[in-house]
């Protein structure tokens, strides 16, 4: 034992602690240096576990934080009884001995280290009874083997226990590394990913001067390899040393105080002679909140707000076929907020200071969807790349097109090319500009022009008619055909520059009195879709993501997205929708005025915005500009942002406020009765209505540690299952005491999924019986583990909700009325429907089949008719309702529901309905294709049918698929054809597997 009065730490050893926080003797090292850790306790939500490992630990020779500390680094127990920390050392490790750096004064005066290989089971190799404080060395009598290493305080003098440092001396096999940098694209774009980057806390890096960082000689060895693109929280969590935020409730454990600071980033990376002689550009997609920029010495600039581009000409500063440095100073928010936290019973409060900021990424703050996130996702959250031209250079280049929709003759589409143009030099250029549209093979060019020296101009390039053009609609409209253009720039015989992008040959048209009505090539949209939160808590989300989270929209028969305060920025989010179909309805970054103040700094929210639509206005998608989330923007703001959509755009609308004038909104956000929805469904697109969105148990025992899966407590608050707020989910367990009992964590899912269906389809169908021009659900994705406000779940599931919603929005269908008795045909296309046969069957409880009633109709399109009415008189009990669309003898929609026929909403006798008897007959694959039919053989009603995708290795659960219907329900005797697509089409046939089970079907295997 050492006493901290005699600690003196030199300089030297000072340096080497800060720059590297481990010293290597013979393979021995510090392997708790920078890995997660779990607490007990903690004392506030910044004296966390991870802090002790994070190799902060100067200490005075009074045994406190020395006073050149800008962060207080030590965890805090909320009690001196029974409280503990463990170390994941991330793999099976020698473990030679252990050092503890004590408070002087709330120290564990009894104490064990313990070991485990599965954090459940410890064996003590160390113990203390007479503990006082400092720095205690804990010797290992034989070197053990394990990965967990615990601290466990049994007693100490003091109000709490303060540990500033827990080191491990010991060995192991990890090494985190990134990804190696990817090959050059063809035009020597060099995309700066994974690599060499590293990442340190400001207040930890002795040198705060850009220059100096970005040159050779700076050691940054002692800093973690930084995940670029990803924030800062991601590149610890990447590399291991915090532990997952999004299970269970280990937001906790993350320090609030250690990630809100400025970070330091840094990089080398080679840039090729053979680019010599071109102008060579350091690009930035977006970094959150303020950066400054550095390079082989230079300060280039700075970039403001979170979600504008950076561009810095770096070609005298090269150092061309050897390592150049780049270093970034990423900048805390100045208004951070405070941490708010769910319970059971409260969401906390929506958003907060962080408002102040904007634009940065508000909903960090935390919402009643999403927790507090730590460090508000400041870091270089989006790509990173070195591009290069000659003098003369496009930027932003669109093209707005020009269609006869009065007449819908679109045998001829008008095209005009638009670009910026920026001379670079510092000489006048003589410029022209081509290029041509393929696959239509349209080629153009401009006259020449000059540009003066720094000259940018905004260039109408050429007007052209396209000839019989592929339209690009919405989905369920029609095809999403996208064409190319490519554009170069020459100057004299030289190419100076060229740029591809894809674009939609559309047009969009809008009634923008109440109700706000949008048309795409002349054709009514009905926009049904939902809004986006985020796309990730933690401004995760891959390319792959968004092609996976477009995809299930267009899957669920939507139309549109809603960026909700602009939340997501990244390209491939537009990318997907353009592909899929998916109109955006693209919000500012302006929250509720409740909800966080005006910002502070409306120039740079201005610039913000303005690179905003320069950069989106060549998606097709892009549909509609919103300044404000249920308010008006401020005066100043909402002028500029109307006048610079108009002038940069001009072919969409702007509206002011999400919930007034010409649409609709304010929710609710809990479940309703399904004949309120349609009584309270209006012809106003309605912006915001929702209702929790109950995961199938897989997911549920994905977010939630096992102690927590019953009964219902404050960690399903964190995920947002909370009794009051806006979802309700006392209401939820309401609604769910309808159907019968549940007492455990699956039994819970299982009835939760009959509220999410009839309560989904509840929100939708109204839309198209009450000729709405569309309703947004509040959320159709979740950005973190969720139980409320989504379509399918964090983890890619869908569960009975989603489907609910497909069925709900099928373009051509046949919808209960319950407020009314009507059935109702609707046909949501852009063609008329001849001929069609409509099928309704009604079915006691039993199964039986009490009146079937067939139908011969037409429906032009945009329409809906009255078919029939329920005769409620002759009915008793619980009846199921059945119908089916019939094209040429082909099934086009087909609908399912049931109701109680007394009025009285008990719903409990459906689970007196006995286990169905089904068989499944699945056919070969065809590269992660399947078909399964399913047949009721029994005498029941087989209610809610999932399909799962199991690995037959492992026996886990397949994600994401893609399945035509799921949650479906058969009557006795009937079957039904599902078809099943694997997003990874990589596992064989002989790896999956599928099981069935569903309300009253016991799991089987198909």
């Amino acid at each position: 034992m050492i006493n901290p009065k005699k600690l003196v730490l030199t300089l030297s050893l000072l340096t080497m602690i800060l720059m590297t926080g481990c010293i290597h003797l013979y393979g021995i090292k510090n392997i708790a240096f920078r890995r997660a850790v779990y607490q007990s306790s903690a004392i506030n939500f910044n004296s966390t576990g991870h802090l002790i490992t994070d190799g902060i630990y100067t200490v005075n020779k009074y045994g406190s934080i020395s006073q050149n500390q800008q962060l207080d680094s030590r965890w805090v127990s909320k009690t001196n009884r029974d409280e503990w920390v463990y170390v994941d050392l991330g793999t099976q490790s020698k473990i030679e001995n252990i050092k503890l750096y004590w408070d002087t004064e709330n120290f564990a005066t009894q104490y064990e280290i313990q070991v485990s290989d599965d954090a459940k089971e410890w064996k003590t190799i160390f113990s203390q009874q007479k503990g006082d404080g400092g720095t205690a060395l804990c010797p290992v009598k034989n070197t053990e083997t394990a990965r967990f290493v615990r601290l466990n305080c049994i007693s100490g003098k003091w109000s709490n226990f303060s540990l500033i440092e827990m080191e491990v001396s010991g060995s192991n096999n990890i090494d985190h590394k990134p990804e190696a940098v990817p090959a050059p694209s063809s035009n020597g774009t060099q995309y700066l990913t994974g690599g060499n980057w590293r990442i340190q806390r400001a207040s930890e890096v002795p040198v705060q001067d850009g220059k100096k960082l970005s040159l050779s000689g700076f050691n940054d060895a002692g800093w973690l390899p930084a995940t670029v693109p990803g924030t800062v929280l991601m590149s610890y969590l990447k590399a291991g040393a915090i532990p997952d935020p999004n299970y269970g409730e280990q937001q906790r454990l993350v320090s609030d105080s250690y990630f809100t600071a400025d970070f330091w980033y840094r990089n080398k990376f080679e840039i090729p002679s053979s680019q010599k002689g071109k102008i060579t550009w350091l690009n930035f997609n977006a970094v959150n909140w303020k950066a400054d920029v550095f390079f082989n010495g230079t300060y280039l600039g700075r970039i403001d707000g979170a979600f504008i581009r950076g561009q810095f000409n770096i070609t005298d500063y090269v150092k061309w076929g050897k390592d150049n440095y780049l270093a970034v100073l990423v900048h805390k928010n100045d208004t951070p907020g405070e941490v708010t936290i769910q319970t059971k019973g409260n969401p906390g409060h929506n958003g907060g200071l962080l408002g102040a900021d904007n634009p940065t990424i508000h909903a960090s703050i935390g919402w009643d969807w999403l927790p507090t996130i730590r460090g508000r996702n400041i870091g270089i959250y989006d790509d990173v790349f070195i591009s290069y031209t000659q003098d003369v250079q496009l930027l932003n280049p669109w093209i707005t097109v020009d269609l006869d929709t009065g007449k819908k003759d679109f045998s001829k589409a008008y095209l005009s090319v638009k670009t910026e143009v920026r001379n670079s030099s510092d000489k006048k250029q003589e410029v022209f500009v081509k290029g041509k549209i393929q696959p239509s093979g349209l080629d153009f060019q401009s006259p020449v022009f000059t540009l003066e020296p720094g000259e940018t101009r905004e260039l109408s390039v050429a007007d052209l008619t396209m000839v019989n053009p592929r339209l690009w609609w919405p989905n369920t409209y029609g095809e999403q055909f996208l064409y190319t253009a490519q554009l170069e720039a020459v100057t004299g015989d030289r190419l100076s520059d060229s740029i591809g992008f894809k674009f939609g040959v559309r047009e969009f048209t809008y009634d923008t009195n109440r109700p706000l009505t949008i048309y795409c090539n002349g054709t009514r949209i009905v926009c049904r879709g939902g809004n986006w939160g985020m796309d990730d808590g933690n401004l995760a989300a891959t390319s792959d993501d968004y092609d996976i989270k477009i995809k299930m929209h267009a899957e669920a028969n939507l139309t549109m997205i809603r960026n909700w305060i602009g939340m997501t920025r990244k390209d491939a989010f537009y990318r997907a929708c353009d592909k899929y179909g998916i109109l955006i309805w693209d919000d500012f970054w302006l929250a509720n005025p409740g909800d966080g103040p005006d910002p502070d700094n409306e120039v740079m929210f201005m610039h913000n915005a303005i690179d905003k639509v320069k950069r989106n206005r060549h998606y097709a998608s892009v549909a509609l500009y919103c300044g404000r989330n249920e308010g008006n923007p401020p005066e100043s703001l909402d002028k500029d942002l109307a006048l610079s959509t108009e002038r940069l755009d001009g072919t969409r609308t702007y509206i002011s406020h999400s919930a007034n004038g010409a649409v609709s909104g304010w929710g609710p956000y809990a479940v309703q009765d399904r004949e309120w929805y349609f009584e309270n469904t209006f012809p106003t697109i309605h912006s915001e209505r929702g209702m929790p969105n109950i995961p199938a148990y897989e997911s549920l025992a994905r977010m939630l540690p096992p102690e927590n899966h019953w009964p219902v407590d404050d960690v399903w608050g964190i995920h947002d299952f909370t009794m009051e707020g806006a979802q309700h989910g006392k209401k939820f367990l309401e609604e769910m005491n309808r159907y019968g009992t549940y007492n455990d964590l699956k039994s819970f899912s299982r009835v939760a999924q009959m509220v999410n269906y009839i309560g989904h389809k509840g929100i939708f169908e109204p839309v198209y019986t009450n000729n709405s021009n569309g309703m947004l659900m509040w959320m159709s994705q979740s950005s973190w583990p969720s139980m409320v406000w989504q379509t399918y779940d964090y983890y890619y599931d869908t569960n009975a909700g989603y489907f609910a919603v497909k069925q709900a929005n099928q373009p051509v269908n046949l919808i209960y009325n319950p407020s009314t008795q009507d059935f109702v045909l609707t046909n949501n296309t852009t063609e008329d429907k001849d001929g069609l046969n409509i099928v309704i069957r009604l079915f006691d409880l039993n199964g039986k089949l009490l009146k079937e009633s067939v139908f011969v109709k037409s429906a032009v399109a945009d329409s809906r008719s009255i078919i029939s009415k329920l005769e409620l008189k002759e009915l008793s009990g619980l009846i199921f309702i059945k119908s089916g669309i019939y094209e040429k003898g082909r099934i086009i929609a087909d609908n399912f529901t049931w109701i109680d026929a007394d009025g009285k909403k008990d719903y409990t006798k459906l689970s007196e309905i006995p286990q169905a008897k089904l068989k499944g007959n699945s056919g070969p694959a065809d590269n992660g294709y399947y078909k399964i039919t399913v047949t009721n053989e029994g005498d029941s009603p087989a209610l809610l049918i999932r399909i799962k995708a199991i690995d037959t290795q492992s026996q886990g659960q397949i994600l994401p698929v893609y399945f035509s219907d799921n949650y479906f329900s058969l009557m006795p005797g009937e079957s039904k054809e599902i078809s099943i697509e694997l997003h990874n089409k990589a596992i064989g046939q002989e790896d999956v597997s599928f099981r069935i089970e569903g309300w009253n079907i016991s799991g089987q295997n198909l």
